[in-house]
């Protein structure tokens, strides 16, 4: 549904990098601020945000930001996703909506694929936040999620100031990666670390979206529908990643 968080994983790892999406997603809250949170595809960005925003109790409104057009087309998806209704009338009036709701909900905004909001968009956020500042002393808690936000917000300076929290993402490699990797499939604890360092060398980059699906379709293979046991061996490691198109 439009406006609902995310579906909960069914495992969920606290690596050190979501304590740091976590961080910065409830200090944007508690200061009604806005948090940038930037990283490559296929990380756990946008899991990490919402289960922040998931702890914190507050009214978290998820937006999936779509490759919008105009500004319009980016305000409509936000009050779609707000209220559940369609927007109606000009880019002024949208705007006008939004900032009423907010001043009599509360709400605190999750932009998903925020990267694909233009200049001149993110520049609305910006005015959507002081114009709700100005009425009651803070502004509207906005977590924004996507990929190379830096360079993004980097042509919009005005809207520095509002950020209260950075998080940069980096794809998980190493013992940080294994940890995660033995949370999400606990057969990876008994698997051999070479093996593992090479399928992510070769294929997921530290990408958990790539690890999870290649651990769905070995599932697949067993025929499982409970929690997976025994060991990854080499054979069905070669099938589920023929089956995802990775080799020939």
């Amino acid at each position: 549904m439009r406006g609902s968080l995310p579906v909960r994983p069914q495992r969920f790892a606290s690596t050190p990098f979501v304590r740091r999406i976590q961080m910065a997603t409830q200090t944007a809250v508690r200061l009604h601020r806005m948090a940038a949170i930037s990283g490559p595809l296929g990380v756990g960005k946008t899991t990490a945000a919402a289960e922040a925003a998931r702890a914190l109790g507050s009214q978290v409104v998820y937006v999936l930001m779509p490759d919008v057009g105009s500004v319009k087309a980016m305000l409509s998806a936000i009050w779609e996703c707000i209220t559940r209704t369609p927007a109606l009338g000009t880019e002024r009036r949208i705007m006008d909506d939004i900032v009423a709701h907010v001043l009599a909900h509360d709400v605190t905004l999750l932009i998903d694929d925020a990267h694909h909001v233009s200049t001149r968009g993110l520049r609305v956020l910006t005015g959507i936040w002081n114009e709700v500042d100005v009425a009651r002393g803070n502004g509207v808690t906005m977590v924004l999620v996507g990929n190379d936000l830096k360079k993004a917000l980097r042509v919009v300076p005005e809207i520095d100031s509002r950020i209260g929290a950075r998080c940069d993402v980096e794809p998980l490699a190493g013992k940080s990666l294994y940890e995660a990797l033995a949370v999400i499939e606990t057969r990876t604890v008994d698997a051999d670390p070479s093996m593992l360092q090479t399928l992510d060398l070769r294929y997921f980059r530290g990408e958990l979206r790539q690890w999870v699906s290649f651990f769905e379709v070995i599932a697949m293979q067993r025929g499982e529908t409970a929690a997976p046991e025994g060991p990854l061996d080499q054979s069905e490691v070669r099938t589920a990643l023929m089956r995802q198109g990775w080799v020939q």
